[in-house]
């Protein structure tokens, strides 16, 4: 029975052309649309490197003499030696930014405490990586520094351009879309009286949502695997030796967009309201899940970063990524415990409603 419910879910999904559409082409052309407008700010599209790199400072008041007295020298040289100059200033989230745009190569922040580096967490110069390995040699230590030769180490840590952020962060704002295209389904068997036919069975009234997740799940699935196609052999971007990882990650992603459009679809009872509500959830967790304004700038600001982290777009962005270098780390851990807790508190929510209508008499259909 349930086979047949899903096997019909799926032809009719692929007999609308906007269908085929929105799941073949539109994730494609977000990820080349943003990748190319934030090549500046994510990467750069070229290979040539600037050979007059700044780095930004922030002397706060009342550091340690000791820390000033070694910043200085290690600036003097660096200065003479790397051909890099260094430009003082009083605002760190305004040099975060500066950083992130590559306007700067890095931000180093000296306090009572010691020493902070900031570099872009995204596209990492290469000349940011010879002053950071150069930074930990000097500045990390307690010598003197009246050295003669510092050792510069290229620091091996994968850095990544626009298009591999993008094909992360636009593929997580592709799948919360699949929630509307379960909840017009569900609303559409409302309207034509499918579940008021089957109410008399319970087991079939779940059967249904659950094809209709399945049906989302489906097309996750297939979308997933042309971005990770096009990506690879395209625009070559590596997934790393963790790809099932990510498949898996995204997976749950749609599991979680396909259960949140079921839900809603069933109980809103407009379909202006369920349409309007799914795309503002939607674009809000796409937004603090980086899939319209890279992450870098979203945790410069300390209010939004903590809001950033409620979104499970967040946390999966960020562990696709490390996930791609080659890494697996507790964001990974957070964005799979937090997406099923967001759908074990959806499947309560719609065992509550049930009970709630099983009482009253009044049934979800109406």
């Amino acid at each position: 029975m349930f086979a047949k419910m899903y096997i019909k879910e799926i032809k009719q999904f692929f007999r609308k052309p906007f269908n085929i559409l929105f799941m073949l082409v539109v994730p494609i052309c977000l990820i080349l649309l943003m990748g190319y407008a934030m090549s500046n700010i994510v990467g750069r599209t070229e290979s040539n490197i600037n050979t007059d790199s700044t780095v930004l400072y922030i002397v706060e008041s009342g550091s340690n003499e000791q820390y000033q007295q070694n910043f200085k020298q290690f600036k003097s040289y660096v200065n003479k030696s790397m051909n890099i100059k260094f430009i003082e200033i009083h605002d760190f989230n305004s040099g975060c930014e500066d950083v992130n745009k590559q306007n700067a190569i890095a931000l180093i922040q000296l306090s009572d405490n010691g020493f902070y580096y900031y570099r872009s967490p995204y596209n990492e110069p290469a000349e940011s990586k010879i002053l950071r390995a150069a930074y930990k040699n000097i500045l990390g230590r307690t010598e003197n520094l009246e050295s003669n030769s510092i050792e510069m180490v290229e620091v091996k840590q994968k850095t990544i351009n626009s298009y591999t952020y993008f094909t992360f962060a636009e593929l997580g704002l592709i799948i919360m879309y699949l929630s509307l295209i379960v909840g017009q389904s569900i609303f559409i068997e409302k309207e034509t009286k499918t579940f008021e036919r089957i109410y008399i069975s319970k087991a079939n009234i779940n059967k249904t949502l659950i094809s209709k997740v399945a049906l989302g799940c489906t097309i996750g699935l297939l979308q997933i695997l042309l971005v990770y196609l096009v990506s690879s052999l395209i625009l070559n971007i590596s997934w790393g030796k963790y790809f099932i990882l990510i498949y898996a990650l995204y997976l749950l992603l749609s599991l979680l967009s396909s259960t949140l459009g079921a839900i809603m679809g069933l109980f809103i009872q407009k379909k202006a309201v369920l349409n309007d509500s799914i795309l503002i959830i939607s674009i809000s967790f796409g937004l603090l899940g980086g899939g319209l304004t890279p992450l870098s700038f979203l945790d410069s600001i300390k209010i939004v970063s903590f809001i950033c982290k409620l979104s499970p777009l967040y946390w999966i962005t960020n562990s696709a990524i490390s996930l791609s270098s080659g890494k697996i780390n507790t964001e990974f851990v957070i964005a799979v415990i937090l997406c099923l807790l967001i759908i074990i508190f959806m499947v309560l929510i719609y065992s509550i409603l049930k009970k709630a209508e099983k009482i009253k008499g009044v049934y979800l259909y109406e």
